[in-house]
């Protein structure tokens, strides 16, 4: 009876990955049985493959010496050493025959021979076989000896001796020629076993791989069955495998209009025409009608003696790719039909400054042909970029490199440029950064227009206002003048005719009423001068706000008005660079205005703040810091037609008042280097927006 060990250590080698325990007893056991002794499987690292006893003998010396190792864990009985026929086994036989790779016959602690052959697989050992021969010791000393080894009785190991059959010694080279040929055997078969997984894996890999590549992949044979269809293949065109393997593939997926076509395509692959269609491009038909554009790449299988007998062909689904470039390509015709019909100019600019797109309207604007325009580059000299006053522009001021540098876009940008034949054209332009996937910066779009005839009539526009407000200037000096030479002249002639009447004693008013009209000449050419270089403020650094208080509560002094001063509760409300007194000016002008346009009295609100980013934009404004000074009232309001003439000199819409108020405000901002704004409407108020350049400077 051929048994098996009770607790073999498990093998993780290659021997029984690859052959199973019952084939091993298959080859094993009719050698057990003829000799009547036990054998043992070892892989290469020492696990067994295989444990078998056919021997009293080995099973109970065995047994006997697990037992002495005191623990149920087998890799732990080895480590103790006390595994005793383990270690004769393994240790003495095995393990050297393996290593020296050659037959290995010893002694084993039980007093029998063991024979120990190396497994090969091609030119490496994979493990090996062992078997021992010869009879037990018989004399009583030596059984002494071992059952004291062994913990057993002297009388159960007579027994044991007497019940066991082996073979003599003589038998040992007959053995040695089984066991090499067992091995050999084994060696044979797990090598099969090998080549036969192996060819299951790369079957599996090969599945595997046509299932991944691409979204279909299909062999037909010579008559266009399926011979092979991916299982991906099969889920696009809505089968099973199943239902197709074996189907004639122009009849079951190809559109009808389309199925001679690709016939004689596949013809002329079986013809040897390969190279003419490795790619091509057809519809196929789902199983619910649906159509599907497949890419595909064919090629072919031959036999051995050279002839093609299958075409495989690797698709990748494109429709919906398709369906996109046409949406991509409409909406690009929609887009460019849209671009070449808006009233102004449009230029691409790539990042190295290369004009690579133009429309109509750019041609016109810039008086050149569209491929003139795409031959150029931005920085281009012979474009003779400049001011509109005729000054070049720097780098800071051309459009693509500021876009550039910053990333921005901007707006309203004004140039020149001379066309081919010399003449000045002045351009708007507006242009945005163009970024890529990666938000990296990849040109830019700029819009131009054409400004020539626009600028040139503000320009005359501006010519006819400015000598509106000169004539207006004129007149007002004209009349004042007039007025206090009317004085002047009137009471000198009343003191000339009393001294030659002798008449002394309405003389002292008639120099005073001349005195009085020479002062008033003298205030009204002051007043004049603030037009003219010789009103240049003195400027010092200095917080606003003590200004502003003591300015109004002067100005409202027995007024029915009243006023809200709002201080930005900020702590770092901005300095300004200013002339106290020509400010001062500026706000008592504006709060004696605003008190009377309220007849009955109301509040004057002024707020104090710094300005935002937001405001430069509002007011269309260089950006950069300024306190912003809201003065509004409650007033009658002005009319929108007199918005615009407010600040020329002369101008009034009150019965009394010189006109020179506002103006004068208007001109001491301005050479502050700031900025004064008006919103008006009737019934509602008047709000007038100064801005003054914050101080570079700080005040104690």
């Amino acid at each position: 009876m051929v048994t098996i060990s009770e607790n073999p250590p498990i093998s993780q080698g290659i021997i029984q990955k690859s052959l199973s325990s019952v084939l091993l007893r298959e080859i094993t056991e009719p050698f057990l049985k003829l000799l009547g002794t036990s054998c043992a499987i070892y892989e290469k690292d020492g696990n067994y493959a295989l444990e078998l006893f056919n021997s009293k003998w080995c099973g109970t010396l065995n047994r006997a010496s697990r037992s002495l190792c005191a623990t149920e864990s087998d890799e732990d009985a080895i480590q103790s050493g006390k595994w005793l026929c383990h270690e004769s086994c393994w240790s003495d036989c095995s393990k050297i025959s393996i290593d020296e790779r050659r037959t290995v016959d010893i002694e084993c602690y039980g007093k029998i021979r063991i024979k120990c052959v190396p497994i090969f697989l091609g030119e490496e050992v994979i493990g090996s076989i062992t078997a021992g021969y010869g009879h037990p010791p018989s004399d009583p000393a030596e059984i002494e000896k071992l059952a004291s080894l062994y913990h057993l009785s002297p009388a159960t190991l007579t027994k044991v001796a007497q019940e066991s059959g082996f073979h003599s010694g003589e038998f040992s080279l007959f053995l040695e020629t089984y066991l090499t040929t067992i091995a050999h055997l084994i060696g044979t078969l797990v090598h099969q076993a090998q080549i036969k997984s192996d060819l299951e894996t790369k079957s599996n890999l090969a599945q595997h791989y046509m299932d991944l590549a691409g979204d279909i992949t299909v062999v037909l044979n010579t008559e266009g069955n399926i011979e092979f269809l991916n299982q991906t293949g099969a889920e696009l065109l809505g089968y099973e495998q199943e239902e197709l393997l074996g189907k004639n593939w122009f009849s079951m997926c190809i559109p009808s209009p389309m199925k001679q076509e690709i016939r004689d395509l596949h013809k002329e692959i079986f013809r040897g025409n390969y190279n003419d269609f490795l790619i091509h491009e057809n519809s196929v038909l789902t199983k619910s009608g649906e159509l599907r554009t497949i890419l595909w790449k064919n090629d072919h299988i031959e036999d051995i003696k050279g002839n093609t007998i299958a075409c495989v062909s690797m698709g990748i689904d494109v429709t919906d790719k398709k369906r996109m470039e046409s949406q991509i390509q409409l909406e690009k015709q929609k887009l460019e039909l849209f671009i070449e019909t808006v009233p102004f100019g449009v230029i691409f600019v790539n990042k190295v400054g290369e004009i690579t797109y133009s429309n109509k309207y750019a041609e016109k604007a810039l008086n050149l042909t569209k491929d003139k325009i795409t031959q150029r580059i931005y920085q281009d000299h012979k474009r003779r970029m400049e001011r509109l006053d005729g000054n070049p522009l720097t780098k800071d001021e051309q459009t693509f490199l500021k876009v550039k540098t910053t990333l921005q876009p901007v707006h309203n940008v004004r140039h020149a440029i001379r066309d081919p034949t010399g003449n000045r054209i002045l351009l708007s332009i507006n242009a945005s950064p163009v970024f890529d996937d990666h938000h990296n910066f990849n040109g830019i779009l700029a819009s131009i227009e054409d400004i020539t005839e626009k600028v040139l009539t503000e320009q005359e526009f501006l010519k006819m206002r400015n000598i509106e407000s000169l004539g207006l200037l004129a007149g007002g000096i004209a009349h004042d003048f007039n007025n206090i030479l009317t004085t002047l002249i009137g009471s000198l002639s009343l003191a000339e005719m009393d001294l030659a009447n002798h008449e002394y004693e309405d003389i002292p008013s008639y120099i005073h009423d001349s005195h009085k009209a020479a002062q008033r000449a003298s205030k009204l050419t002051k007043q004049l001068l603030t037009f003219s270089k010789g009103g240049a403020p003195v400027l010092q650094t200095a917080s606003i706000v003590d200004i502003l208080e003591d300015t109004v509560k002067f100005s409202l002094r027995g007024s029915k008005s009243q006023f809200s001063l709002s201080i930005s509760s900020i702590p770092d409300l901005h300095d300004v660079d200013i002339d106290e007194n020509q400010i001062s000016q500026v706000f008592q002008n504006l709060i004696i205005n605003a008190d009377q346009a309220m007849l009955d009295g109301g509040i004057i609100s002024i707020k104090v703040q710094n300005s935002t980013p937001q405001d430069c934009q509002s007011f269309l404004i260089p950006v950069q810091d300024y306190l912003k000074i809201t003065v509004s009232d409650q007033g009658v309001g002005i009319p929108k037609e007199n918005l615009s003439k407010i600040f020329d000199p002369y101008y009034t819409t009150k019965t009394t008042g010189s006109g020179l108020g506002l103006a004068i405000c208007y001109s001491i901002i301005k050479r502050h280097n700031g900025y004064i704004f008006v919103e008006s409407q009737i019934n509602k108020g008047t709000i007038f927006y100064i801005l003054l350049p914050k101080s570079s400077k700080k005040t104690n």
